[in-house]
């Protein structure tokens, strides 16, 4: 921070801007332990504006981890569908899970007991511990980070283990230890409303006369510096919609892995691509394709699903039994995709798939199916 300034100073100032401007959002208006780590996970990697509707929606139907526990993960998974990042719906459960067998239900207490529930880390800990019960843990996430970085004008590399851990004592410093859980908010909310990547609000910034960024006229664009990131990888894929009168065909992915569990469009590797014929124990004739291929950008991936039309008389087994590399195969009706969670490349191919069916069937589409004809 500024050499002038003062870490209670910077308290005061920090949550009494806190206390009149923070943002009215769900899990702040009735803040408990298992709320928060609801949020906290719901957040991670998705902006707050997406995750208000999912947010409620979810608690509505899982009030409690006990409520949370008993549910079947597919219907957890088909809440969370559209959120991404699956896997921490899974870990979501798993906690709840272990909240009710090892804690009789009760959300715990004790950091150690947080830090052990599945898929909590260091960040998620903290913001329970210190939201949920008033303990005194600084968290630390990309927003806590940009700010502690300005604030003190670091010229690390914040990727590097020491930076990060030099932010986190930093941090842990600055923490209010009479209200942590407002002091970490404060501190998010600041990254989020006025210490932005882009476009920071120095002028409307409450913390300005402590920021050493600021105070010495330096760039806030720069910090924190960060190595570049390696480049995302790309993969082909060859999908298939496979439809029999008044069904279609839909593979489940494994339960690991990305997108795990969830179910979409048979595919294949196009450099690993047998002929979807050769899959049956029957007849299946081509429909020809999507016109363009779909697009899904992964955090580590960029993947095109190029997505071939077929369709059989009647409802073929697979000739090898189950799909390669998938947990099991079901012949859906169009209602059922309602109550089964469904990849994000699954939602996008669907309408383009009733296009091109539509245009196949002209003069006559059927208007009330989102399938038409089958």
């Amino acid at each position: 921070m500024s050499p002038t300034s003062s870490i209670p100073d910077f308290r005061r100032a920090l949550l009494a801007w806190y206390d009149r401007e923070q943002r009215q959002l769900p899990w702040r208006t009735e803040p408990a332990p298992y709320r928060t780590l609801v949020s906290e996970l719901m957040l991670q990697q998705t902006q707050v504006q997406t995750v208000i509707p999912y947010f409620e929606r979810f608690l509505k139907r899982f009030p409690s981890p006990q409520a949370l526990a008993e549910a079947e993960e597919e219907e957890v998974l088909k809440h969370w569908q559209g959120l991404g990042y699956y896997r921490r719906a899974r870990y979501l459960q798993a906690a709840a899970r272990q909240i009710v067998a090892e804690h009789q239900g009760r959300f715990p207490s004790e950091k150690a007991a947080i830090d052990a529930l599945p898929g909590v880390g260091d960040y998620t800990a903290a913001a329970v511990a210190s939201i949920g019960f008033g303990l005194p843990y600084a968290c630390v996430d990309g927003n806590v980070i940009r700010v502690v970085s300005r604030l003190f004008a670091l010229d690390g590399d914040t990727a590097t283990g020491a930076v990060k851990k030099d932010i986190q004592a930093k941090a842990q410093d600055l923490l209010d230890p009479q209200r942590p859980g407002d002091f970490n908010q404060a501190v998010m909310e600041l990254g989020a409303t006025r210490c932005s990547p882009r476009q920071p609000s120095c002028l409307a910034c409450p913390v300005a006369g402590h920021c050493a960024v600021n105070q010495k006229g330096l760039d806030p664009h720069i910090y924190p510096f960060k190595s570049k990131k390696v480049k995302p990888g790309k993969i082909d894929y060859q999908a298939l919609f496979l439809f029999a009168p008044g069904r279609f065909l839909l593979a489940k992915r494994p339960e690991k892995g990305l997108m795990a569990s969830m179910w979409e469009l048979p595919a294949q590797e196009s450099g690993h691509f047998i002929a979807w014929p050769e899959w049956f124990d029957g007849e299946i004739s081509s429909r020809g394709h999507l016109a363009k291929p779909i697009i899904h950008r992964f955090t580590h991936l960029h993947a095109t699903y190029h997505v071939a039309m077929f369709r059989s008389d009647a409802v073929l087994p697979w000739r090898e039994g189950e799909p390669a590399g998938y947990r099991e195969f079901r012949w859906v009706e169009e209602h059922e995709l309602a109550q089964l969670p469904l990849t994000k490349v699954l939602q996008k191919a669907l309408p383009l798939i009733a296009a091109a069916i539509q245009d196949e069937r002209k003069p006559c589409p059927n208007a009330t199916s989102t399938l038409p004809g089958l």
